[in-house]
Formats: structure tokens, sequence, C-alpha cells
């Protein structure tokens, strides 16, 4: 039987089978389907491409819950794009010569995507051959060109496109390559008069155009800046921008140097809001994508049934539990509200996992819950533990259908995928680019060192938030000391050992980053990788010694201050 937790690129998938496994997160698909310009902020495997190919036109007229096709028309432009990484405008010194020489080849991949958009549903838009001599009539004047002959339309407007794009490169070669920018693309010369000539179909006569930028950290900043001119532009009647991103923090300047506005000129949709909140819907999310699947593949039951937790597991639980109400009756004789269930919240869970034998075997980390906590609130993150166990239980089953993978096998490959990625913290330099042997020590000091740091907490009962799993970093006193700990912190983003979102400073309202381990790393070492909401400071001295020179980081049950306290920004 094929395994239902399968996960590949969505840009791999089929149409039909990635309509049968999406789901729709309706706290943010109106902003998508709206004519607004909308910024998606998401790590990598959050589920940014997918959502975009899902509302691509050829998603979306295949979608038989899609009543209209026709109103918002979604193209979908990857960034990963051999035009996007062309560097022929570091020819130029004058920078709005290299601002051009980019906008052309960013025109001819957005016009180039819309044609692949329809050769592949061409047949869906009733064509007739005299609109299509109209379009290719108009688009002859407009840029001074002629098309090809004797192919439908947007087959003949993409060879066109090729063959532009080789004469743009040869003129760049050329010694007279000054000369190329009198004939460069601009998105109101090309883009814009395309899309009012498509107008002339029919079907297409009162659609929208939604340009999908996907990936767009991938771009250098000129592309960006180039983009977000573009959104600035606010008349959003023919066309908007939907452009996604793994940069929590992206830049909004324009190519001209001015800024575009969150409110007037876009809304921000923050998928990276799962990796630290309390109140986040990734739960209920991630049982949806659980459950789908399972009745894809006839598996008639329920989610926690198919992933159920080991009863040791439970019980350790509990005790731990009883434990902290025993604790917390003593400490409060006369409790005030929800004093005691507070502290029992609090610390069960640690009591369960500080007071078990340092001999003993790990705990068997299983159950929907502890899926939900190793992902960090990333789907990829979700499924991929889930798919091997589905191989292990078939491997092992002699039975055709499965329908429950048991704890041990939970287990087993939980502490596999954790021991596989603290092999890849171990070789971390070969694993990402520009890492170098040097590099990759220091991120392995610095995680090592956190995670002897962590147990400390754990096992700490002054304590008042002996779970914490995610830190910012204070105190960073110099710029070559931020300078250091960017380097570290910024590989350890590009490989997703770690994932960062802004937060708030709720004393002092100033803005700063927050890092969330991925917890994946913590069942190997018998950590409780449910966390809590809250944070702990390293100082930056704390953390370039633990990077540099192996050393501990330091700990004090005091420094859990209560005006230390954080609030996310959405």
């Amino acid at each position: 039987m094929e395994n239902p937790f399968v996960f590949d690129r969505p840009n791999n998938v089929g149409v039909d089978q990635f309509i049968k496994f999406y789901i729709k997160e309706n706290i943010y698909t109106r902003f998508l389907e709206s004519t607004r310009n909308i910024l998606l902020i998401g790590v990598r495997g959050s589920g940014k491409t997918s959502t975009l190919r899902y509302y691509s036109f050829p998603v979306q007229y295949a979608n038989p819950e899609v009543k209209n096709k026709f109103n918002v028309i979604g193209i979908h432009i990857p960034s990963k794009h051999p035009l996007f990484s062309k560097r022929e405008y570091l020819l130029y010194e004058n920078n709005n010569k290299k601002n051009v020489v980019v906008e052309h080849f960013l025109c001819i991949n957005i016009i180039s995507c819309i044609c692949e958009t329809f050769i592949e549903s061409s047949v869906n838009l009733d064509l007739t051959k005299d609109i299509e001599d109209v379009i290719l009539k108009n688009l002859s004047y407009i840029l001074e060109s002629d098309f090809p002959a004797d192919m439908p339309l947007f087959n003949s407007i993409k060879l066109f496109l090729n063959k532009e794009a080789n004469a743009s490169q040869k003129k760049l070669n050329n010694e007279n390559f000054e000369s190329f920018i009198d004939f460069a693309f601009s998105f109101n010369n090309t883009v814009i008069p395309f899309l009012e000539q498509l107008k002339n179909i029919s079907k297409l006569k009162d659609s929208h155009f939604s340009l999908f930028f996907d990936d767009v950290q991938d771009l250098g900043s000129i592309h960006q800046e180039i983009i977000n001119s573009w959104i600035s532009y606010r008349d959003n009647k023919l066309f908007s921008f939907k452009v996604a991103t793994a940069d929590i923090k992206p830049s909004f300047i324009t190519s001209t140097g001015g800024l575009i506005l969150e409110g007037h000129d876009f809304v921000k949709i923050d998928l990276t809001k799962r990796l630290y909140n309390k109140d986040s819907e990734f739960n209920k999310f991630a049982k949806d994508v659980i459950s789908k699947r399972l009745s894809i593949a006839n598996i008639d039951v329920s989610v926690d049934e198919f992933l159920p937790e080991s009863e040791s597991f439970k019980l350790g639980l509990q005790e731990g539990r009883e434990k902290a109400r025993e604790k917390a009756n003593e400490k409060y004789p006369n409790p005030k509200g929800t004093q005691i269930s507070d502290y029992v919240s609090k610390y069960g869970r640690a009591i369960y996992f500080r007071e078990r034998n340092s001999k003993a075997n790990v705990p068997i980390y299983s159950g929907f819950e502890t899926l939900v906590d190793i992902s960090t609130g990333v789907i990829r993150n979700l499924l991929t533990p889930v798919y091997f166990m589905y191989e292990k239980e078939s491997a092992n089953s002699t039975s055709r259908s499965i329908t429950q993978i048991p704890p041990n096998i939970q287990r087993d490959i939980i502490l596999n995928r954790s021991e596989t990625f603290w092999e890849k913290i171990k070789d971390i330099d070969s694993e990402i680019d520009n890492c170098s042997e040097e590099l990759g020590k220091k991120i392995n000091n610095f995680f090592n060192q956190l995670i002897i740091y962590l147990k400390k907490r754990l096992k700490n009962e002054d304590i008042s938030e002996p779970r914490a799993l995610n830190f910012i970093i204070s105190q960073v006193s110099t710029d070559e000391e931020q300078k250091q700990i960017d380097e570290i912190i910024n590989a350890s983003l590009r490989s997703t050992l770690l994932y960062k979102r802004m937060v708030g400073h709720k004393a002092t309202g100033i803005k700063l980053p927050l890092y969330v381990p991925n917890r994946i790393m913590f069942p190997l070492y018998g950590l409780d990788s449910h966390g809590q909401y809250s944070h702990f400071p390293i100082t930056a001295k704390a953390f370039l010694d633990a990077a540099l020179n192996n050393k501990e980081i330091p700990f004090f049950a005091d420094e859990d201050v209560s005006d230390n306290q954080l609030e996310l920004l959405f």
C-alpha cells in the first residue's frame, strides 16, 4: 500500500494529487483570494509554496470546489530561475542602469510564467484563431517585434521571449553593451500591456491577475527592491502581488530608496507565529493534515488512535502532575485563584523528566501531541517522521492495512530522526553553502552547550520556567560581537537548526529576535520537546564563549525576572 504520508515538493506533485492532499487554512485564505498585495512570511517547510500553488490558475481550475474559476488568475513565479541569477547588471556603474537590466529579465520571466500557466490550461480559455491573431497583432505593434506564426498564442509568445532573452545576452556580452539600455523591457511597457491584451479573451475580460513570487529571499536585494517598487503602485484593479519569503525581517525598500508600508501597500501574513504561541492553531491544522491523509488511505481511525501515546509515558506524566499538585498544596496552603493548577501545569512535566533514573532509557516519545512538539510548527517536520513510522510498521506487519503506529515504533523513529539531526549538526560545514570548518565547529560547540544548559534548567527546582526552550541574546556591546553572533545564528537559521521570529519587550517596547531551536534535537538527550511558552536570555559574551571556546553557558536560577516578559509581534 502506498505510504499516505509521503511529502514531496509541491511542484513535483500532479494537480489532482495536490488538490486531494492540500488543506486550506481559513485563517488567511480570504487574503490570498483577494486582489490586495500580500506578503506571506514563513520558514522553509511551512507551506508557502503549497499555498501559492493551490491558488495558481491550473490548480484552481481543476478544483471542483472553486466556483468562479476566472475571478482571480494566480500565476506562480518561482524565484529559483536562471534569469534571476544573472549578474550582467554589475557591468554598469550607474544604479539606474543596473535596475533597468534586472527589471528587463524579471519581466521576461514573469511573462514566461504567465505563458506556461496558460499553455498548461489553454483549452479552458476557449481561444479562437481570431482572438489569438488580434492579441499577437497588438503585441507586435506595442513591442515593435514579430511573433512566430503557425502555433498557439502562448507558445508563440514564449518562443519570442526565448529569442529576446538570447538577444539580450548577446547585447550585454558585446563591447557596446551600453546600448542594451535603450531596448530593455520594463513592467510598464511589457507586463502591463501584455495583461491588458489578455482581456481580449472573453473568459478573462473580468479577471484579476495575481502574481505569486515564491521564495524571494533567494533573490538579490536589487530584485527585491524592484518588486517592492511595483508593489508601491497600489493600483490593484488589473494585477496584485503575493510575495512569499522565508526572511522574517524582509526589506521594504524600493529601487528609488522609498519604503512600502504594511496596511497601505500590502497585508502581512505571518506563518512563523506557529513557532512560539500558546494559542497557535497549528495543533488543529496538523491534526487536519494527518486526518485527511488517513481518510485518503481509507484508514478509518482517529488521529489519536493511529498515533497512540505510550501507556508508560502517559502514566509517568500523570505521576509528575500528582507530585506537582502535592508540592503546590504545601506551597500554597490557602491557594488563590488558579495557583494550584498553574503550578501543576508549569512543573508537572518537569518533575517527570527530571526525576527519571539517569540510567533508564529515554522516555517513550509517542502520541500525536509529541509529534506536533517535535515539528516545531513546520508541516514538513511533522510529516517526515510519520512517513518513516508508516514504512517501518508496514515492513513489520503482515496486515494489508496499517491502522496504528505502535508507541515503540514511534519512539524508535523519533530517536532515529533526532540522531540524524545531530549528525547533520556535526557535519554542518558540508551541509550548507559558505560554512567553513571553523564556523561548523562554533555551531557544534554552541548547540552542545545549549543542551547542557537546558538540562540544568530542567533539573533546577527553584527556577520558574524549567522547560523554557527558546532564547534571546542580550547585552551585545560591540559591532564586532554582533558580527560574530550573526555569522553563527544566520548559518543555524539557513540549516533550520534554529527558527527566528520577532518579539517585543513588554517593559521597553524594543523589538528583538527570539530564537526557537528545532525541537527534534531534544529527544536524543531525554529532554522534554513540549517546552514552555517562555524564554531565557543568553548574554552575548556567554553565547560567544560557548561557540568559540566550548565554555558552559552560565546558569542563574534568579534570571527569570518579571520585567523580562515578551510579546509576539504579528
